[in-house]
Order: structure tokens, then C-alpha cells, then sequence
């Protein structure tokens, strides 16, 4: 039991997929408590359940190849300090991306923080760069706004 706490990969999947089945077992309690009875499919909890499943098979991916001794391919891991600088990064893109929004609105928010943080992450090629962070926010826009009448923020 000491020595699967000492590995690391297999406690963080153990953590991610023990998050992701927590996240199913409490969709599930709240839909079968709902008060109006509809099918699970029209259920505002089923979206989710399939990110508790995603989340689920996530942590899976990372416990299995760890328990079996696979090593990580291309284990590029920088210090600790800048692990913390590249979370503090990401905080800032997330509290920018907050205060944009309610400047400008979803669209141009989402297009900016997009840019921003894919270039943070590493892409540098503006073909790639500018039409995944114009296009996801539209998409989004006319797949739940117009198509499924869904309220965006």
C-alpha cells in the first residue's frame, strides 16, 4: 500500500477517476430525487454524467499504465517552480477571461483567453492559432444559443 502512495501518476489517476465517480454517483442522486419525473435523456443532469464517465475514464488512463509499470512517454516535467508559475498563468488567463467577458461578451471573450492561452500552451502557428480561437466561440454560440436555445453567459 506505501509504495502506491509513492506513485505518483498512480495516486493522481486514482484521484481523478475517485473525482469522477463521485461527480456520477451525485448526478445520478439528483436525478432520480428530481421533482418533475422526465426521461434520464432530456435530464439536465445527463451533460454531467457524461463528463463524470470522460472524467472517469481519464483517471483510468492514468492509473492502469501506471499500476502496470508502464513509464511516461517523453516525461518533460520542468521544476516546481515552474509548474506553479504555468497554474498561476492559467488563474490569471481564467480571472482575465472573466472580467473580458463581462466587458465585451462571450464571443470576443472566449476568442481572446482562447488565443492567449493556446499560444501560452505552445502553438505558435497563426493558421492554427487564429481560426480555433474564432471559430470555437462561434460554434459554440450557434450550436446552444441558436440551435438548442440554450442561454450562453
Amino acid at each position: 500500500m506505501n509504495a502506491f502512495f509513492k506513485n505518483r501518476r498512480a495516486v493522481d489517476g486514482a484521484v481523478v477517476a475517485g473525482l469522477g465517480i463521485c461527480l456520477l454517483i451525485h448526478s445520478a442522486v439528483q436525478f432520480l430525487n428530481m421533482q418533475s419525473k422526465v426521461a434520464w435523456i432530456m435530464s439536465p443532469y445527463l451533460f454531467p454524467m457524461i463528463l463524470a464517465g470522460a472524467t472517469i475514464l481519464l483517471g483510468l488512463t492514468i492509473l492502469v499504465p501506471a499500476l502496470i509499470g508502464e513509464k511516461p512517454k517523453a516525461d518533460a516535467q520542468q521544476e516546481k517552480g515552474g509548474q506553479v508559475f504555468m497554474v498561476l498563468i492559467l488563474l490569471a488567463l481564467s480571472v482575465a477571461y472573466d472580467l473580458v467577458m463581462q466587458a465585451a461578451g462571450f464571443i470576443p471573450a472566449t476568442a481572446l483567453v482562447l488565443l492567449a492561452m493556446i499560444a501560452f500552451l505552445g502553438e505558435r502557428r497563426l493558421k492554427i492559432l487564429i481560426p480555433v480561437s474564432v471559430l470555437t466561440p462561434v460554434l459554440l454560440t450557434l450550436i446552444f444559443k441558436v440551435g438548442l436555445g440554450v442561454r450562453l453567459p
